[in-house]
């Protein structure tokens, strides 16, 4: 799984908790930006392996740091569902899934 399937992935988990939320190239690049700004934040504080911690068993300061990343990014009607969605979808995150992600971020930079 790489960023944009795991975007479209969480896209669609929003979209059955919010029946009027719409999936867009736009909505999944803000999915994408959320992702990528939320790991460099935790990367820029921590290591990789808690990277991987927190994707499958978020903590207290990790969530709202999620939640921030929302805040700045989504629509306020969208907010919720789109938490909801994040925390339903990646702590079903395999290690492989999350060594694609974490390798495509670093690539980026």
């Amino acid at each position: 799984m790489n960023l944009q399937q795991l975007a479209e992935k969480i896209s669609d988990n929003t979209q059955k908790k919010n029946g009027n939320y719409g999936i867009d190239p736009m909505t999944i690049s803000i999915i994408i930006t959320i992702v990528t700004n939320l790991i460099k934040l935790w990367w820029a504080c921590r290591d990789e392996k808690s990277i991987r911690t927190e994707l499958q068993k978020p903590s207290l300061l990790f969530k709202l740091l999620l939640k921030r990343e929302i805040r700045k990014q989504a629509r306020r009607q969208d907010r919720a569902a789109l938490y909801g969605a994040f925390m339903d979808v990646t702590p079903n995150l395999t290690e492989k899934d999350i060594d694609n992600i974490i390798k495509e971020i670093g690539d980026q930079e």
